[in-house]
């Protein structure tokens, strides 16, 4: 009798809705924006939305850029609505914890469809 064959495929994947993909939000973000959204993307796990920590050093290294360009774009996810930033750190806030992040699908999917 031959073994049964298992379904699963052995690795973790991001799914991209394509509501999203083709919004104008997303459409108007620079490619390393969009890299570092995939980032944020692929630390989601489903029960950890608000609490994504990325530095801008992370961030950097990621897209292959250096963290003031990082910086930037990240503030670009945040103005066009891709993700919400919900602990501001760095040398001011006087907080040594990485920035945090609510990757903002649900309230883009809202957007979106209106």
């Amino acid at each position: 009798m031959p073994r049964k064959t298992s379904n699963k495929i052995g690795y973790s994947f991001v799914a991209l809705p394509k509501h999203i993909t083709k919004s104008s939000a997303f459409l108007d973000c620079k490619p390393i924006a969009k890299v570092i959204w995939l980032q944020l993307m692929e630390r989601h796990n489903g029960q950890n939305n608000g609490e994504i920590s990325l530095s801008v050093m992370e961030a950097g290294k990621y897209a292959n850029c250096s963290p003031n360009s990082a910086g930037k774009h990240i503030e670009q996810l945040i103005s066009v609505g891709l993700i919400c930033c919900t602990m501001k750190t760095g040398f001011t806030t006087h907080k040594s914890d990485s920035q945090s992040f609510i990757d903002a699908l649900q309230e883009v999917s809202e957007r979106v469809k209106k």
